[in-house]
């Protein structure tokens, strides 16, 4: 309960500070991801703290390390993960890393829903969004009428 309220807190904290309009991506992760960071980045330190308190708390510092990564992980995807449309043929897909990659619509293959995401099958390679991001429309209609 404390961490969703922590977490509630943090994402209503930077949705205020950050701009409505600062994502112009057809498709990005939303602040709740951000505010998870912070969470696990908190856990982490706290983690820390407690294993220098405690002596044979190697717990702790696992525990720290674990959070750290997953903290991490996910300010990168909700920095980095985006589709930008570039055109009615064309959009490029950013990965959690940076690397980005340019794709045609026409591309598309198949689209799989998997337990937590969605992958759009291409005829060489996969773009993976993740259930919570966030689609333009322009996106969703891109994407539905290569199944028409």
């Amino acid at each position: 309960m404390k961490f969703r309220l922590f977490a509630y807190l943090t994402e209503a904290l930077l949705c205020a500070v950050r701009g409505e309009d600062e994502n112009p991506a057809d498709m990005f992760l939303p602040d709740r991801l951000l505010s998870m960071s912070v969470v696990f980045l908190s856990a982490a330190v706290v983690s820390v703290i407690i294993a220098l308190l405690r002596s044979h708390a190697i717990g702790w510092y696992l525990a720290a390390a674990a959070a750290l990564a997953l903290g991490v992980s996910a300010f990168l995807c909700w920095r980095n993960q985006k589709i930008c449309i570039l055109s009615d043929e064309e959009f490029t897909c950013t990965t959690m890393f940076g690397k980005s990659r340019t794709y045609r619509f026409d591309e598309i293959v198949a689209l799989r829903k998997n337990n937590d995401s969605f992958t759009l099958i291409m005829k060489d390679g996969k773009v993976h969004i993740e259930s919570m991001a966030i689609l333009s429309d322009r996106l969703i209609e891109q994407i539905d009428a290569q199944f028409r």
